[in-house]
């Protein structure tokens, strides 16, 4: 199982630069994390790219679902927008849209029993570009510091947690809030600020 990353055209460049902005020794504690799974199935193309598998496969270690599929499209600001119109019925660009594979309804969390490797797919992650590393700039942070709150995001949704009501809000708030501690504990990276995207 793995983690397969594509990045559009249009946000290579800009991702590029932020690779080599995140620091070195962060970047090699993420490969070691990363690394410790076995049978992985991914198709790295760039090193923004090979960041972003990293991360990912991580945040499924500390959610227990390493066994399972995720992807990952980076995509221009235009082309989120056009997706949350589409499915969400928002004229609005935004930072992370999530397509999940199973709905999961009233048990969030609750993953089916699935027999065969290739159900074993979580759903599909949209990140827009440049909205998120604009939204990493307001916040003073390296993009590659916010990608996992994103992340982390997605992934608790894909496993059908949602943030409609303020008892949703909280539940996602803490299973982000988790999956972002294990993540930096995973790390050894505690100093970092990652805090959850869903507000309570």
């Amino acid at each position: 199982m793995g983690v397969a990353v594509e990045v559009s055209r249009a946000v290579s460049r800009l991702l590029a630069g932020h690779v080599t902005a995140y620091p070195t020794a962060l970047r090699a504690a993420l490969t070691a994390a990363a690394t410790t799974t076995s049978g992985t199935r991914d198709v790295p193309c760039s090193a923004a790219d090979e960041l972003l598998g990293h991360q990912m496969r991580v945040l499924l270690q500390a959610a227990n679902l390493q066994d399972w599929d995720v992807g990952i499209s980076c995509v221009s600001d235009s082309e989120l927008r056009d997706l949350n119109r589409e499915y969400r019925a928002k004229d609005e660009a935004t930072d992370i849209l999530s397509f999940a594979c199973y709905d999961l309804g009233q048990m969030p969390g609750q993953l089916p029993q699935v027999t065969e490797p290739c159900e074993r797919n979580l759903g599909d992650l949209f990140l827009g570009f440049p909205y998120v590393a604009n939204q990493a700039l307001d916040l003073n942070q390296l993009l590659f510091d916010h990608t996992p709150v994103l992340l982390c995001h997605g992934l608790v949704h894909l496993q059908g947690f949602d943030h409609e009501t303020q008892a949703q809000r909280q539940q996602m708030h803490e299973e982000e809030r988790k999956l972002l501690s294990e993540f930096n504990v995973r790390l050894r990276n505690d100093a970092a600020h990652r805090v959850p995207l869903t507000s309570t």
